[in-house]
């Protein structure tokens, strides 16, 4: 543990990802994307590039923390993975939505 409190990673977690969030959701109107296109690439990226950085409100949050003291870091890094290119896949070749 790096001493800091758990709620701060949860505040800055929860800040960049409504940060990306607006960024996403503006660049999309702006350039005539399908949102929700745009949501689950975009999201695919922040999950795959906070897995392979690690910052410390990333990668010690309790639900990270939990998971890697199940099945390991290795495995936790695995899996975050294989969901970012999942979510990645479904932004590039279906058609399912955010909402209606």
């Amino acid at each position: 543990m790096t001493g800091r409190p758990p709620w701060r990673g949860a505040l800055v977690l929860t800040g960049v990802s409504l940060l990306l969030l607006a960024t996403l959701w503006g660049l999309a109107g702006e350039h005539g994307w399908r949102t929700d296109r745009v949501l689950w690439i975009g999201f695919g990226a922040f999950l795959a590039l906070m897995t392979v950085v690690r910052p410390w409100w990333f990668w010690e949050h309790h639900k990270a923390k939990w998971l890697r003291d199940l099945v390991g870091d290795e495995v936790t890094a695995l899996l975050y993975l294989a969901l970012a290119g999942l979510m990645v896949w479904v932004g590039l070749f279906t058609g399912w939505t955010f909402g209606r």
